[in-house]
């Protein structure tokens, strides 16, 4: 969500949807062509989006570029469609910093970060490659515009998944600040950062968990519980994806195998306490915003 517009990526039929957010719900305002196949990602800043498209078989991953106009309409932006590290290598999330100059996708299947530089025109230029500090990078969030933590699910590995953290200079170069610190957890996906950069939260799936974590002032990051589990879920509920609220106050997952959402609220050391889940979506439901 930016500026009261939801943006979704629509894989199935390689279109991109965008909502107003109104005290009413939601309307949509604009559908296009995604610029490629299977759009899994989709991150915005004012006024331009950028959307990740894996590819198949037959077509490449790359990424696009939008502009937003005032009546919620989309124009893709001319020569913004870039390419990842190569052509098949299972990307999972692309994001904007908070300041909207660098762009960052993760790719699972080769272990590598790609980020770029984007200019005034909204294009995503500079294109640089770094190598994953831990296998299978997932999810990530910015902790301001100068770093960034990285979930690692590990192939799945059992109580296998970590994190690891990064420093983000304004040319787009990455440089580990924590490479591969564990959670104790199973196949950390997504990863949420509190707005004042001090708590970094992933949520593991297959172990009904969310793993938390301190974030220093030089980047690095170390666990907040020693066995890794901060808070959980109920059993087989699955919490991927998650939103902090923008007081900083609440964590917020979705539940995919449960079709709810749980919330907890965070303490000023960053510990979790459930305060209740809320019921009736539809299961297999993805992603999650807040406003």
């Amino acid at each position: 969500m930016e500026n009261g517009w939801v943006f979704a990526v629509n894989a199935g039929s390689n279109t991109i949807s965008v909502l107003k957010a109104l005290p009413y719900g939601l309307y949509l305002t604009d559908t296009v062509d995604s610029g490629g196949v299977l759009p899994i990602s989709v991150t915005a800043n004012d006024d331009t989006v950028y959307v990740l498209n894996a590819g198949d078989a037959n077509h490449a991953n790359n990424i696009t570029g939008f502009h937003l106009n005032r009546s919620g309409k989309l124009a893709k932006i001319e020569n913004s469609t870039q390419p990842l590290s190569d052509k098949a290598v299972g990307p999972a999330q692309v994001a904007f910093s908070p300041n909207g100059r660098i762009l960052v996708v993760t790719e699972k299947g080769t272990n590598k970060l790609d980020s770029y530089v984007v200019n005034r025109f909204g294009q995503a230029t500079n294109h640089k490659v770094t190598n994953s500090a831990g296998t299978t990078p997932f999810g990530f969030s910015f902790d301001g515009n100068t770093r960034i933590v990285v979930s690692e699910a590990f192939g799945g590995a059992v109580n296998g998944s970590a994190a690891s953290s990064y420093k983000v200079s304004e040319n787009g170069d990455l440089t580990v600040a924590s490479a591969s610190v564990a959670t104790h957890q199973t196949a950390a996906c997504w990863v949420a950062v509190t707005p004042n950069g001090k708590f970094a939260y992933t949520g593991n799936p297959t172990s009904d968990s969310l793993t938390g974590y301190a974030v220093a002032e030089n980047g690095q990051i170390s666990l907040l519980n020693s066995d890794g589990k901060t808070g959980s879920t109920v059993a087989g509920s699955a919490p991927e994806d998650m939103v902090v609220s923008r007081d900083g106050r609440f964590l917020y997952t979705l539940d995919v195998k449960a079709g709810k959402i749980s919330g907890f609220q965070i303490a000023p050391n960053g510990q979790l306490t459930a305060i209740g889940d809320f019921g009736g979506l539809p299961l297999g439901s993805v992603g999650l915003t807040g406003r």
